[in-house]
């Protein structure tokens, strides 16, 4: 797993990432998905990728359709928000 945050964090340090810009979502899967962090808790480069390089390894199944159906619920109408799942 390490392999893919490596790969999350340099699609976001890519990304123009602040309040008025692009906005970050993160949310991660296994039996269950989660919710690491919101689109508004983190409107610097810094802080999302450091909590995307920290994000814990569940293991377990693969439930991507909880993954999608959390992004959904997550994502506002409007533009410059991406949610990065993975699991």
């Amino acid at each position: 797993m390490p392999g893919m945050l490596e790969f999350i964090a340099n699609i976001v340090d890519d990304l123009e990432v602040s309040a008025d810009k692009t906005h970050v979502a993160l949310v991660y899967f296994a039996d269950d998905a989660y919710q690491l962090f919101d689109f508004t808790q983190y409107n610097n480069k810094a802080d999302i990728i450091y909590w995307i390089k920290r994000t814990p390894y569940l293991g377990g199944k693969t439930n991507s359709a909880a993954a999608l159906r959390l992004m959904v619920i997550l994502v506002p109408a409007g533009p410059c928000y991406i949610a990065i799942s993975f699991g």
